[in-house]
């Protein structure tokens, strides 16, 4: 089926999460007029340029004092058609809501990543009112997990409007890490420095496992408002021994990284997926998790990770080395967390969902 795709993605988030040029890359191959437009006026990638939101508030108060009734994103749109008109970014959705009343608009399609879904409606009456009053015309909504789309449920989209695509990962070839007993337990830690990655939870894990397992290692890589927070707990828990803090570097020397590391800990209160747990997995680091979210659909307790309750820190540490000191156990866990997301979670498999989305709304039209 033959159609024009945008994906409307501001540069910066595109910069921030690298693993969406590499769906833009395959699936600009299975569908040959689709393009990234910038958002923000930013030289972009592979498409237009968008001028400034200033610009185009100032192109639009004009229009409201004139004849025409047109906004400056439908104009723009008739210079530049699609069939389907993919918001990668959520934040953007104000730029589209003069759009949905107009009769011949592309299909509008909005990824949903998680803070979009979890908190923002309870916050913010704008959140709330594009899902119980724009959604109705809105034609398709894209979540990362299963939990995504329950939660997002509670703000009455329509159920078949949702679609579970969780981001996938590019396909490569890992081997299953080997560990011998009574080594070194390393760990690392890799997400924004917020609330929602549950700081204080990851630290408490930590003290916890140092009391019972002397020779550890914790590493954490990221930025965020919250670093402060990380360095008074270390000092607080008296941690700072087995603990460093480390800047965020760039994704491909990050994927390096993880091959130095046996687990990879990320005990969050709010996750609607986790790329950073699927890149983990993909190289074989088992993960110790939260049954938050959909960390629920990533790792199967005692299958392809370690996942209890946040709060659970005794049955989470007592897991943990019982698995370190049972070297087999570890390498067939670590074996089923590359085939887990090989078979579930792969840039292929996210271009393939994608693609069946956009034929089925192109169809319904």
């Amino acid at each position: 089926m033959d159609m024009k795709i945008s994906w409307l993605i501001p540069k910066p988030f595109i910069d921030q999460h690298s693993y969406i040029l590499d769906t833009y890359f395959l699936i600009s191959k299975k569908l040959k007029d689709t393009r990234i437009d910038s958002a923000n006026g930013e030289k972009n990638y592979y498409g237009n340029k968008i001028p400034s939101q200033g610009i185009r508030r100032i192109f639009d108060f004009i229009l409201s004092n004139t004849k025409y009734k047109n906004t400056f994103n439908y104009i723009w749109l008739k210079k530049n058609p699609v069939d389907i008109l993919h918001v990668q970014y959520s934040g953007l959705f104000p730029h589209i809501i003069p759009l949905l009343k107009i009769k011949k608009r592309p299909k509008i399609v909005i990824t949903l990543r998680g803070s979009d879904t979890y908190w923002r409606p309870w916050i913010n009456k704008k959140w709330m009112n594009l899902y119980k009053i724009y959604s109705n015309d809105i034609d398709a909504f894209v979540v990362q997990s299963a939990d995504q789309k329950l939660y997002l449920n509670k703000f009455e989209v329509e159920e078949k409007k949702i679609w579970i695509i969780p981001s996938g990962s590019k396909s490569i070839e890992c081997s299953p890490k080997i560990i011998k007993k009574g080594q070194k337990i390393k760990i690392i830690s890799v997400f924004r420095f917020i609330w929602e990655k549950n700081i204080t939870g990851n630290l408490v894990f930590i003290k916890m496992l140092k009391k019972k397992y002397l020779d550890i290692e914790y590493s954490i890589y990221g930025s965020g408002n919250d670093l402060a927070q990380i360095h008074y707990l270390i000092d607080r828990l008296n941690i700072g021994d087995v603990v460093e803090i480390k800047d965020r570097i760039p994704n491909k020397e990050l994927k390096q990284k993880y091959l130095e590391y046996d687990y990879y800990l990320q005990l969050s209160i709010s996750e609607s997926l986790s790329m950073t747990v699927i890149e983990a997995q993909q190289r074989g680091l088992i993960p110790i998790v939260s049954n938050i979210g959909g960390l629920k659909d990533l790792v199967q307790d005692g299958k392809t990770g370690i996942i209890k309750d946040f709060t659970d820190y005794e049955n989470l540490v007592d897991d943990t080395i019982k698995l370190h000191k049972n070297p087999e156990a570890y390498n067939k866990i670590s074996r089923k967390c590359i085939e887990n997301i090989k078979n579930n979670y792969t840039t292929e498999m996210e271009v393939k969902r994608l693609r069946e989305m956009y034929e089925n709304i192109i169809g319904n039209s």
